[in-house]
């Protein structure tokens, strides 16, 4: 008994390692499509539209201005990539602070994995 405690208490100890000493990530490589949420601030709210299949470029990192054609009354936009979230092989760009992750511009890449 005093055995099996003690490798769960190394398991976890080695979990929190694990998740103290992850390095964040500062570019993706991408599938080269997205969809991207393009958010508008108006005098007391907040409006924001889904476009699908915007091309990306193969690599992108954090401190990148990613040029974006979108919507079918075709816009330009240079997207800021902020913050890079990876959860599993999906990744979000935020060109905003994630600080409410519904309401903030933001590219959402369904097959992409670290960059070296």
């Amino acid at each position: 008994m005093r055995l099996r405690a003690w490798a769960l208490g190394l398991v976890a100890a080695a979990g929190w390692i694990t998740a103290a000493t992850a390095a964040p990530v500062e570019a993706v490589e991408t599938n080269r499509s997205a969809i991207l949420t393009k958010c508008h601030s108006w005098m007391f709210s907040r409006d924001c539209h889904t476009y699908h299949h915007v091309r990306l470029p193969a690599r992108i990192a954090i401190g990148d201005k990613v040029s974006i054609i979108y919507g079918s009354n075709t816009k330009r936009y240079e997207f800021p990539v902020l913050h890079i979230k990876i959860e599993g092989d999906q990744c979000t760009l935020f060109g905003e602070e994630p600080s409410n992750p519904d309401n903030v511009d933001k590219l959402v890449i369904s097959s992409c994995r670290p960059a070296p």
